[in-house]
């Protein structure tokens, strides 16, 4: 009877141990932004355009920006002025919970690469914003070259 009993012990000891483990997919996070003055120029000689827009994070997390898709161009890069005529690419840009960046002020801009569709001013392009958790889609303004 002495073993029975400590085995039966062991088994309910064991069960209280070791609790099952459940999992959940936590990494689709709801990002909520709202973009505003999303201004496109028309593509220089070498096919690169350059975005340029304010952004309000709306989330209650950090929205990472990491590039632009859209069926006008190939790939994109997010470029920031640090010096007149000096510039850094940022691999993403990072924007905390209700804060607003507006790219015009704080000197940052997306080129828009390979443009292979020609637009002129006064003409709307359909673009996506690509973040860490998803893609927010939004339209652009083409505007005259300054």
């Amino acid at each position: 009877m002495g073993k029975t009993l400590t085995f039966m012990l062991s088994l309910l000891f064991a069960a209280l141990i070791i609790a099952p483990v459940n999992a959940q997919d936590f990494g689709r996070v709801f990002q909520e932004a709202q973009i505003e003055n999303a201004t496109l120029s028309p593509a220089n000689e070498k096919g690169i355009s350059t975005l340029r827009l304010r952004l309000t994070n709306l989330a209650i997390g950090n929205l990472i920006i990491i590039g632009v898709k859209g069926s006008s161009h190939t790939n994109s890069r997010i470029m920031a002025e640090f010096e007149p005529d000096k510039y850094v690419k940022l691999d993403s840009l990072s924007i905390e919970a209700e804060e607003t960046l507006d790219m015009a002020d704080a000197k940052i801009f997306v080129q828009l690469l390979d443009m292979n569709i020609p637009v002129k001013s006064g003409d709307r392009m359909e673009l996506k914003l690509v973040l860490a958790n998803g893609e927010l889609p939004f339209t652009a303004r083409i505007q005259p070259r300054p």
